[in-house]
């Protein structure tokens, strides 16, 4: 059986992934849904993509049966998370899942990937503290202001 790693998208946590995660779970399949640095209750100051990179490549390094398949799969952000994961540790990497995510290439950022829409709405949720995005007010109550920092990827 396959371990996924599920990275929720922008301000999201784990608990995104609740229902996927008992499906894949029943199936038989490890599951590991992550809530990314800045996003857990921890301090967010100098969270940036890559430590979000840092917390997958972790999750997969724990993975305790190294030759089981790894998937990971990301929703938004987190295609830019899992893409950066892959890029370190490839050779652990069996599949990535996009699921109506940034599939960024070398250099790209959800800044240049996005809309002026969803750029105005990220300045608009960082103008509290200039440090964070906060959530829109439609989304969940459990999420927490994204910090964005870097959201670019770069290979390395």
């Amino acid at each position: 059986m396959a371990t996924y790693i599920l990275v929720p998208g922008g301000c999201h946590g784990g608990w995104a992934y609740d229902a996927v995660a008992r499906r894949l779970t029943a199936a038989g399949h490890g599951v590991d849904a992550l809530t990314l640095s800045g996003l857990d209750g921890g301090p967010a100051a100098g969270v940036n993509l890559e430590r979000h990179i840092a917390d997958v490549v972790a999750a997969i390094e724990a993975v305790d049966t190294p030759d089981a398949p790894v998937i990971l799969a990301g929703h938004s952000y987190g295609g830019m998370v899992i893409a950066g994961a892959a890029d370190r540790l490839s050779s652990r990497v069996a599949a990535l899942v996009f699921v109506d995510a940034f599939v960024p290439d070398d250099g790209d950022s959800v800044w240049s990937l996005t809309t002026q829409r969803y750029r105005d709405s990220f300045i608009a949720g960082a103008a509290a503290d200039g440090l964070a995005c906060a959530p829109s007010p439609h989304l969940d109550a459990r999420c927490r202001p994204h910090p964005p920092r870097r959201w670019s990827r770069r290979s390395g």
